[in-house]
C-alpha cells in the first residue's frame, strides 16, 4: 500500500484508534533504581518544533552519543522511538534515540509503518501498559541511498547481521489526561533492532526500562503547562517525545555490553540490575529454565499485569533467560488455565476469559509444526497484540534446527506497507505467520488462509465460531501417547515451563527425524577426489536422487498411514511429505545453510591434505620420475601461501575479540585448535615445493646438459 490508506475501510479506522474511555488509573509503576534518576533528562532542540513529524523524528535528540558509543550499542540495537497518537494526524513518529546510522535511512514510508506499528489497533480492555512486538521489512534504497547501503554491506556494519527486518519492542501506555480532548493519552516506547531471535532479551529489558521511563517523564514534566502532542514542545521548551534521562541510560549500558556470542551465558547489566542471559547456538533449540526435573515453574494469574486485565508471571523465575524464548509458556498461550488459576485471584469471567487458551491439543499442537515445517500460511487471531505475537514467536521456533525462512509479522495491522501483498489475490505467499487483532484482516483472510489459529474470538462473531485451529490439512504424524500424557499431566498442575521444555524436545527430536534422510543423502554428495591440486567440488542436490535414497533408506519419521493421492498415485505419503518440504522456503534456506556447511567440511579435509601431503610424491610421482608442468607447482605454491595468509588473519581475528567474564572462549567461525600452527605448516610446505621445484629444474637442467655432450661427440 505505501502509506495510501484510500483503499481502508473508514469502519476500519474508526475501530483502530478510537476505544472506549479507560478503566481507572492503573497501579503505581515499580520505583526506578536509585542509580538510575542522576541521569540528566535529554533534551530536543527546540529550534526543531517547527518541524514536520517527519523531520524531527529523523532529526532525533540534540543530545547525540558518542559515535564510537553509538556503534557499540548497534551490536544489539539500532535505537530507541517514541511514538504518540494525535488526534488531528493519529500515530506519530517523534523521536529517534540515537539516529540511526546514514546507511539505514528510515524514510516516511517506514516511519509511518513503525508509528501505526506501535500503537495497537482495537479495544484493549484497561488503561495501563501493554507490551507486545512487530517485525517490520527494511526497503531497499535507490540511487546514492542504494550505494551506501552497498557499501554498509560490504564493511560489515553490524546492523547488517539481521534478517533484513526492524524488529520493535513495544511498550505502550494509554493513560487519563483531562488535559487532552480525547481524555486519555497514548504513547509508546519502543526499542528498534536488527537482530531476529531474541524476545526472550529484549522483552526483558522493556518491562525493566518502560516503566521507568513513563514515571520519570511525568515526574520531569510535572507542574508544566499542557503539552501539544501536534508540535511536540511544551511551553516550557521541553520536547514532549523526549526520550528522558532512563532511555540514555539504557542505550550507555547496552553499549557496554560484551559482543554477542551464540551459545554463552552473559551477565548484561541494565539500569541497576544484571539480566542472566542465555544465547543460543546458531539454529539449535532452547528449553525454558529450569529443565522439567529441576523444581516447578508454576504460573499464576495477576491483575493489572502487561498485556491485558489478566496475565502470566513465573512465581519462580527462572535465573537465566533463554533469549530466544517468549516470556510466556507456549503451553498456557495455547491451553485453557486450570479453573483454579483465575478462582484464586477472584477474577471475573470476563477478565479471565482473555487469558484461558484456545485449548489446543497436543495432536492439534503437532499440525502446528508439520504446518510450519511445510511452509504453509498460518493466520493467527487474538484479543491483544502480545499474546498473538508470541504465539507466532513460538510457532515459528518449532521446528529448529530447521531455520523458519518465511515472512512472519508478530503484529500485523492495516496500515501496513504489505498489507495488499499479504491479504491480497487468491492465494497467501508460502510460509507466511501473520497476526492480528483486527477483524477486517480476519474477514479479508479468511476465504484465502488455509489455516487460522485463533486465541480470541470477537463479540460480533458468529455463533458457534470457537477458539482453536481451524485447518484444511489433516496430520501425517503419529502422536506419541507417553509424551502427550506428561504434557497434559504437568499443564494440569500448572508446571508450563516443564511443559513447554517437553513439547520443544518431543518436536526437536522429530524435526532430527525428518532431517535424517536428507542429511544421508548429503553424506554421498561431496566428491572423493584427493589431490592436492584443486578443493574437491560437491554434487548438486536432485530431487529425485534423493526420493531414490529415501525410497531405498526410509525415514524413521512416525508417520500415520495415508490413502494414496489421486494427483500422486505412484508416490508413498512419505515421499509426498518430503516433496511438500522441498517445495518450501524453509528448505531453500536450509539447503543453502547446508550446503555451506557441505562446503566448509570439504575445504578443512583439503587443508589437512594440503598441511600433511606429501609433496615429492605428489611433484614426481610414486616413481620418481612422472613430474608435474611448472605452470601447476607455482600454482600449488601461490594456494599454500594463500591458505597461510587467510589463516593468520583467522588467529588474528580470533584473537582480538573483546574478552568478558560473563562469554566462554568459543572460537570464531572458521578457528580451531590447528589454526595457531596451521599458517606455519602450510608456509613450510609452500618452502617444500620451491625446494623441489629448484631440484627439478636443475635435474633438467643437468639431463639437457648431458644430453648435448653425447651429441657432440657422436
Amino acid at each position: 500500500m505505501n502509506g495510501d490508506l484510500g483503499s481502508v475501510p473508514s469502519s476500519a479506522l474508526d475501530y483502530a484508534y478510537n476505544p472506549p474511555a479507560p478503566s481507572p488509573p492503573p497501579p503505581p509503576a515499580p520505583a526506578a533504581h536509585p542509580a538510575s534518576t542522576t541521569t540528566n533528562s535529554l533534551k530536543l532542540d527546540t529550534t526543531q518544533a517547527t518541524l514536520s513529524p517527519t523531520a524531527a523524528a529523523a532529526t532525533g535528540a540534540a543530545d547525540e552519543m558518542d559515535q564510537a558509543v553509538s556503534d557499540r550499542l548497534r551490536r544489539w540495537i539500532i535505537c530507541f522511538a517514541l511514538v504518540e497518537f494525535d488526534l488531528d494526524t493519529g500515530p506519530l513518529l517523534t523521536t529517534l534515540y540515537p539516529a540511526p546510522p546514514s546507511s539505514l535511512p528510515f524514510p516516511p514510508s517506514l516511519q509511518q509503518n513503525i508509528a501505526f506499528s506501535s500503537l495497537p489497533e482495537g479495544d484493549l480492555p484497561t488503561a495501563g501498559a501493554h507490551a507486545y512486538t512487530w517485525r517490520i521489512p527494511i526497503p531497499k534504497p535507490t540511487g546514492e541511498k542504494g550505494k551506501e547501503r552497498e557499501v554498509a554491506e560490504e564493511s560489515g556494519e553490524e546492523w547488517r547481521k539481521g534478517d533484513g527486518c526492524l524488529h520493535g519492542f513495544v511498550w505502550f501506555v494509554q493513560e487519563k489526561n483531562p488535559a487532552l480532548r480525547r481524555g486519555y493519552s497514548q504513547r509508546s516506547l519502543v526499542l528498534i533492532t536488527h537482530l531476529p531471535s531474541l524476545p526472550g532479551l529484549f522483552s526483558s529489558v522493556l518491562s525493566i526500562l518502560g516503566p521507568m521511563h513513563f514515571k520519570h517523564q511525568q515526574s520531569s514534566s510535572s507542574g508544566s503547562s499542557p503539552v501539544s502532542t501536534r508540535s511536540g514542545v511544551g511551553n516550557g521548551g521541553e520536547a514532549a517525545g523526549a526520550m528522558g534521562g532512563m532511555v540514555e541510560a539504557a542505550s550507555y549500558n547496552i553499549s557496554s555490553w560484551p559482543d554477542l556470542h551464540p551459545g554463552t551465558t552473559l551477565d548484561l547489566p541494565f539500569l541497576g540490575t544484571v539480566l542472566s542471559v542465555e544465547i543460543p547456538l546458531g539454529s539449535q533449540p532452547q528449553w525454558p529454565l529450569p529443565p522439567p526435573n529441576a523444581g516447578t515453574g508454576k504460573i499464576k494469574i495477576q491483575r493489572g499485569g502487561v498485556g491485558g486485565a489478566a496475565s502470566p508471571s513465573l512465581s519462580a523465575v527462572a535465573p537465566v533467560i533463554p533469549a530466544s524464548l517468549p516470556p510466556t509458556p507456549l503451553s498456557l498461550l495455547l491451553s485453557p488455565s486450570p479453573p483454579s488459576l483465575s478462582r484464586s485471584n477472584s477474577l471475573s469471567t470476563s477478565s479471565s476469559s482473555s487469558r484461558l487458551g484456545p485449548n489446543i491439543s497436543f495432536a492439534k499442537l503437532l499440525l502446528l509444526w508439520e504446518l510450519i515445517l511445510l511452509g504453509e500460511p498460518i493466520l493467527v487471531v487474538s484479543g491483544n497484540p502480545r499474546e498473538g505475537g508470541e504465539v507466532v514467536e513460538w510457532l515459528r521456533g518449532l521446528i529448529r534446527p530447521i531455520l523458519f525462512a518465511g515472512d512472519y509479522r508478530p503484529y500485523f495491522h492495516i496500515h501496513d506497507s504489505d498489507f495488499a501483498r499479504l491479504t491480497g489475490g487468491s492465494k497467501p505467499p508460502p510460509a507466511t505467520l501473520l497476526s492480528t487483532t483486527n477483524p477486517l484482516i480476519l474477514s479479508t483472510c479468511s476465504k484465502t488462509y488455509p489455516h487460522i489459529l485463533r486465541l480470541h474470538v470477537g463479540a460480533t462473531e458468529s455463533p458457534g465460531v470457537t477458539r482453536g485451529l481451524a485447518s484444511t490439512r489433516k496430520r501425517h504424524v503419529r502422536v506419541d501417547k507417553s509424551v502427550r500424557r506428561e504434557v497434559e499431566e504437568k499443564e494440569g498442575r500448572g508446571d508450563y515451563l516443564a511443559a513447554d521444555a517437553l513439547i520443544l524436545q518431543h518436536l526437536a527430536r522429530l524435526t532430527e527425524m525428518f532431517l535424517a534422510p536428507l542429511n544421508r543423502y548429503f553424506g554421498t554428495l561431496p566428491s572423493s577426489d584427493t589431490s592436492l591440486s584443486s578443493p574437491p567440488s560437491s554434487r548438486s542436490f536432485t530431487p529425485s536422487a534423493f526420493l531414490t535414497s529415501l525410497r531405498q533408506h526410509g525415514s524413521s519419521l512416525p508417520l500415520r498411514p495415508s490413502a494414496p493421492s489421486l494427483s500422486s498415485p505412484s508416490t508413498s505419503s512419505l515421499e509426498r511429505f518430503y516433496l511438500k518440504f522441498l517445495q518450501s522456503p524453509n528448505f531453500a534456506s536450509w539447503l543453502h545453510e547446508r550446503m555451506d556447511r557441505a562446503g566448509e567440511q570439504v575445504r578443512e579435509g583439503y587443508l589437512r591434505r594440503l598441511e600433511g601431503g606429501d609433496l615429492r610424491e605428489w611433484m614426481f610421482g610414486i616413481g620418481g620420475e612422472e613430474g608435474r608442468e611448472e605452470g601447476e607447482v607455482e600454482e600449488l605454491v601461490g594456494r599454500l601461501e594463500r591458505e597461510a595468509a587467510i589463516s593468520d588473519r583467522l588467529l588474528l581475528s580470533s584473537n582480538s575479540l573483546p574478552s568478558s567474564p560473563s562469554v566462554s572462549s568459543l572460537a570464531s567461525p572458521g578457528v580451531n585448535g590447528n589454526t595457531a600452527e596451521r599458517g606455519e605448516r602450510l608456509r613450510n610446505q609452500a618452502a617444500r615445493l620451491r625446494s623441489l621445484r629448484d631440484e627439478s629444474r636443475g635435474a633438467g637442467s643437468g639431463r639437457s646438459e648431458g644430453t648435448g655432450s653425447s651429441s657432440d661427440e657422436s
